[in-house]
């Protein structure tokens, strides 16, 4: 699917893609899930300037996470 979402106030053309991702767990069990990834159609040479991010839509909204910032530690479960 294409489409131009907006990042930072600048607008990117590319394709919304599905594909699976896995979640490795230091302690109890990986978790795979469906997640929609934004590929940007960049012209040859070009560098993509961002860095990569997780979306709340396309990947956390069908998961059950919680962030420790002070522990540096993302949990996560099936939803």
């Amino acid at each position: 699917m294409s489409t131009t979402p907006h990042v930072r106030g600048m607008a990117y053309e590319g394709a919304l893609v599905r594909a699976a991702v896995a979640l490795q767990a230091t302690r109890g069990a990986d978790l795979e899930i469906e997640a929609t990834f934004f590929i940007p159609r960049l012209a040859s040479g070009e560098v993509w300037p961002w860095p990569n991010f997780l979306g709340l839509e396309g990947f956390l909204s069908r998961i059950r996470f919680a962030v420790d910032a002070a522990e540096n530690v993302f949990y996560f479960g099936p939803q």
